[in-house]
């Protein structure tokens, strides 16, 4: 006779595991089913330049991982099976192009604006960046929720009036 299981999981990216450890973490019993030969979905390390040299391709939504609800949830288990996070004070982040052009950010935004090429968009990258910290939290609210909650409208409207309607749509 088959398994059977209580729920059944489709795809191991970052959303398909934490819904599969939700589950499992509530008692049921979960089949996690994955198409490749190896779990992470976009989240991987590859050589993408130099032999030998690692990068992590595709993941920089980790920012929003942790300090989202599912890693409160899952969290202390996750380090506890040795999940470790570092940070660094200088570069965070790069990105190459297929031209072999490289852009690179730090950790400091004003850093980072330093490395652009033209005044105007070292101006115009630190204006956007403070627009949206000051806009942050009700986007968190808006990306963070179900989209037809009540709870969700209170963000899109203090979202709405901090941005007076004007360039909302960007």
């Amino acid at each position: 006779m088959a398994p059977t299981f209580d729920a059944v999981v489709i795809g191991s990216g970052v959303n398909g595991l934490v819904a599969a450890a939700q589950l499992a973490k509530s008692g049921w019993s979960v089949a996690l089913i994955e198409g490749s030969d190896r779990l992470g979905g976009f989240i991987a390390t590859e050589e993408r330049t130099l032999p030998g040299y690692l990068h992590d391709t595709y993941s920089s939504w980790h920012p929003l991982f942790v300090s989202g609800g599912a890693y409160a949830a899952l969290g202390e288990d996750l380090h506890r099976h040795g999940l470790e996070y570092r940070n660094t004070d200088g570069l965070i982040t790069g990105t190459v192009t297929d031209e072999g052009r490289v852009v690179l950010a730090h950790r400091d935004p004003a850093a980072t604006a330093e490395m652009f090429g033209h005044s105007e968009d070292r101006t115009a990258y630190l204006a956007l960046l403070r627009r949206f910290l000051a806009n942050a939290d009700a986007l968190g609210g808006i990306l963070g929720g179900e989209p037809r909650s009540p709870r969700v409208l209170r963000h899109v409207v203090k979202l709405l009036r901090r941005e007076r309607f004007s360039g909302t749509e960007k």
